[in-house]
């Protein structure tokens, strides 16, 4: 009897393919197993960016530093008061006392500012940075679920490789590259997998619980909406930057400092040693550091925005590649079907399509990086 070897294969491979991962399924974060909701914890993005707040202890510490610091000025401002009861003997205790009366109560009241800017920066950055690892996470879920039918692919191919060889079609030496195919797709899902581990540990560190917490994110469409500033509205985010920007305002506490240091040591006699001079070249120096600051704030909005739309060309021409392999794909799959070319073009036409989807993916994930890193440094996060 004449064996049909096209049929038999084609047999074989539907017959695979039921069980593997179809090659047009949707992304789906996996569903908990039964009885495991209480321990596995489930998020939203904005449940997910909550408990970070809710959990993270810097956000606590940084509050208690603030009411230490608050007791510290209050403490400085009563020593100022009762400084200025005090009599003075000596042209350096003079100095001194000026200090006690006007330096030293500024510099904890300087250290008070900082603190709190520090409070709101750290806030806005674990949200940016709870949300960088919300996309990753997500993404990287997609990756592995692309790489799950690349390996599904390469197993079809070695069967029907196999099957060739049972029915003396092939040499069985022609079934080592299929073979490493199967080790290499398998060792590149290992090593997602591996890295979606990593991205685990992250989020677990972020929200302050044990590292092998099982998380789960609920499944959901990433939304990329484009991120734009007209011309007139970048001048003045840069101007505000210049003027709210936390390094400009040290610098300016530091030259308010270094005034009244200089003040309060003009009070010694004779005093016209390096040291003095120092004291008031300090003020000019600082000035200079703002003026090279506030070029810097420019330069880096005007790049980094640059950027912002550059990676946005980059998802746009990503996405025409995606959906022109798509299309390519569903006309490779109906021609297979009808036999009108060989599943080895078949496969071909499912690893481009896949790596075109993977490319788009990058390509939002990189957009949507980049976006919220231009949020957190001109402090558009609340």
């Amino acid at each position: 009897m004449k064996i049909n070897i096209k049929t038999k294969l084609k047999n074989i491979i539907a017959g695979l393919m039921i069980f593997g991962i179809t090659f047009s399924a949707p992304f789906a974060v996996p569903v908990q197993a039964a009885g495991a909701e209480s321990m596995t914890k489930i998020f939203s993005l904005d449940s997910f960016i909550a408990e970070v707040m809710n959990t993270n202890p810097e956000i606590k510490l940084l509050d208690n530093q603030l009411v230490t610091q608050e007791k510290r000025y209050k403490n400085a401002v009563d020593n100022a008061e009762e400084q200025k009861k005090y009599d003075w003997n000596t042209n350096k205790e003079l100095a001194e006392t000026k200090r006690n009366i006007l330096l030293y109560p500024l510099q904890v009241k300087n250290r008070l500012e900082q603190l709190k800017w520090e409070k709101n920066n750290k806030v806005m950055t674990m949200k940016a940075d709870a949300s960088k690892l919300y996309y990753q996470y997500i993404f990287k879920q997609y990756e592995i679920e692309s790489q799950g039918k690349a390996v599904e692919r390469a197993k079809i191919e070695l069967a029907v490789e196999q099957e060739k060889v049972k029915l003396g079609k092939l040499s069985s030496l022609s079934l080592g590259q299929s073979e490493n195919a199967v080790d290499l797709a398998n060792q590149k899902l290992d090593k997602l997998n591996a890295e979606l581990t990593a991205i685990e540990m992250k989020i677990n560190s972020l929200l302050n619980y044990d590292l092998e917490q099982k998380i789960q994110f609920n499944s959901e469409t990433v939304k990329v909406d484009e991120y734009t500033i007209n011309d007139k509205n970048i001048e003045a985010l840069i101007e505000k930057r210049k003027l709210e920007s936390n390094s400009i305002a040290q610098l300016q506490r530091q030259i308010e400092e270094a005034k009244i240091d200089s003040y309060a040591a003009s009070y010694t006699r004779g005093n016209t040693g390096s040291n003095y001079e120092m004291l008031q070249d300090k003020p000019t120096e600082l000035e200079n550091n703002i003026e090279n600051e506030k070029y810097k704030i420019e330069q880096k909005i005007r790049n980094d925005y640059n950027n912002i739309l550059n990676l946005y060309d980059d998802i746009g021409i990503a996405k025409l590649s995606y959906d022109l392999n798509l299309k390519l794909f569903d006309v490779a799959d109906k021609k297979y079907k009808q036999e009108m070319i060989s599943y080895v073009d078949y496969l071909k036409a499912a690893e481009d399509k896949e790596n075109a989807m993977i490319q788009y993916d990058q390509a939002q994930l990189s957009y949507l990086t980049a976006v919220l890193d231009f949020k957190l440094y001109t402090e558009q996060l609340v």
